[in-house]
């Protein structure tokens, strides 16, 4: 069993699903206040626990890519949209010189 604090940390560095950690929340609040105890008291002496040098790094890596990942996703469709506008004005001057023409050829 795991505390409230402890599932959302898990929840938000993705190393579980909604629906886990949705399980987990529904497992605390059927728990006595006796198994809560216990298991907050265990997981303050788990969080003792100081994060090494690799850790620290790999927890920076992942968090790099996926920014990366997102900045990608971003890019694509800030050109596609670009792209779109571009078509657009085309289409618009083509079909306004168009009006144009067909009006004031006489």
């Amino acid at each position: 069993m795991k505390t409230p604090s402890e599932i959302d940390k898990l929840y938000d560095s993705s190393e579980i699903t909604l629906r886990e950690a949705a399980v987990l929340r529904d497992e605390w609040e059927k728990a006595s206040d006796e198994e809560r105890k216990a298991v907050a008291i265990s997981a303050k002496k788990g969080n003792s626990s100081i994060l090494t040098d690799k850790e620290i790094q790999e927890k920076i890596l992942k968090n790099l890519v996926s920014i990366k990942k997102t900045n990608q996703t971003i890019s694509t469709w800030v050109s596609i949209f670009a792209v779109l506008y571009l078509i657009g004005i085309i289409i618009l001057t083509i079909f306004y010189y168009n009006t144009y023409n067909i009006l004031f050829q006489s």
